[in-house]
């Protein structure tokens, strides 16, 4: 409808009308950082980790750009890395620019943060409930961690911001995983004598995990996603089994394939294998990820006892009907 703004109409309606209460709301952006990654406007360059196959994420806290998966730090460039231009650009909305935007469009709502980088000292966890149970801040910001197991009567607003982040997730999981975020954090609103209202922003909003949780229509999106899961053979109709190898590049997509042809030569139909291919992250912490994906009818830890021994420095790891898939 032509906004610009991180917050929708319905929602920043909703915080003017939080002002001079003592009501108060929950964010979810289940994102931290500033910005989630930088990029060359000249190139398309995107700054990544060297150590691993992920674009850093900009926190403004330290004003250096941070890898989430080996803590890798570096500060922002002045120049793009490939190109040597000027023009780099920060995408992307995480917890601290929530934050920031909030303060900045409503002074009146003092904010705090919950998140993995605003609890990192001993005891911060409990500090942040405690100052937003006592009223001393009026709006908690956060990722999945304000979701659930908070009770404070006084939350009469939750807003959820990219409520379709996790539907894009190479993981056959996705649809449920943001299903239950998104039903669980509607439970914080409303937990007192006032009744509560959630605002849910999604650039997919007719998706049918949004639209199910929004209605709290937990039958209806088993339905639909159970349909799914018997047409594509996912669990609970077939066992998956992820083969995941990590190590040396050469060495690591080696071991894959001898895995691959052991598989096929202890019957395993081919048809049923995904793979070998580079996993969604091919590399972290300098290890290149090689998987094989299995789907099955029947049990195979017997057949899968006798994988090849792998390549030297090669870590070889299996997964049966694995929760996540990145």
């Amino acid at each position: 409808q032509g906004n610009r703004s991180m917050f929708s109409k319905p929602l920043t309606e909703a915080f003017h009308a939080l002002i001079n209460t003592n009501d108060q709301a929950i964010i979810l952006i289940n994102r931290r950082g500033f910005s989630s990654f930088v990029l060359c406007r000249e190139c398309g360059h995107v700054v990544e980790c060297p150590n691993c196959h992920v674009s850093l994420t900009y926190h403004q806290n330290d004003k250096r750009m941070h890898c989430h998966y080996c803590f890798h730090k570096e500060i922002l460039p002045k120049q793009c890395p490939e190109c040597a231009s000027p023009y780099l650009r920060q995408f992307g909305v995480g917890t601290e620019q929530v934050q920031e935007v909030l303060g900045k469009k409503f002074p009146e709502l003092k904010a705090i943060r919950l998140d993995a980088d605003s609890t990192r000292r001993k005891g911060s966890h409990s500090d942040i409930l405690k100052q937003f149970g006592e009223g001393k801040a009026q709006v908690l910001i956060g990722t999945q961690m304000v979701a659930k197991g908070l009770d404070f009567p006084n939350v009469t607003l939750v807003g959820v911001l990219s409520a379709d982040l996790g539907l894009n997730f190479p993981d056959v999981r996705a649809a449920e995983r943001t299903f239950q975020l998104l039903t669980q954090v509607a439970g914080r609103s409303g937990r007192g004598f006032k009744p509560g209202r959630v605002i849910i922003q999604a650039y997919e909003p007719q998706h049918f995990a949004i639209q199910c949780a929004r209605n709290h229509d937990y039958l209806s999106f088993y339905r639909q996603e159970i349909s799914f899961r018997r047409a594509l053979g996912y669990p609970p109709f077939q066992h998956l089994v992820r083969i995941l190898c990590s190590g040396p590049q050469q060495v690591t997509e080696q071991t894959a394939r001898e895995i691959y042809d052991f598989l096929l030569n202890m019957g395993i139909s081919k048809e049923t294998i995904l793979g070998p291919s580079p996993a969604p992250i091919s590399r972290i912490q300098g290890r290149y990820r090689w998987q094989i994906v299995i789907k099955s009818t029947y049990p195979l830890q017997n057949v899968l006892r006798g994988l090849p021994t792998p390549k030297q420095h090669v870590i070889v790891g299996v997964d049966f009907d694995p929760l996540f898939m990145l």
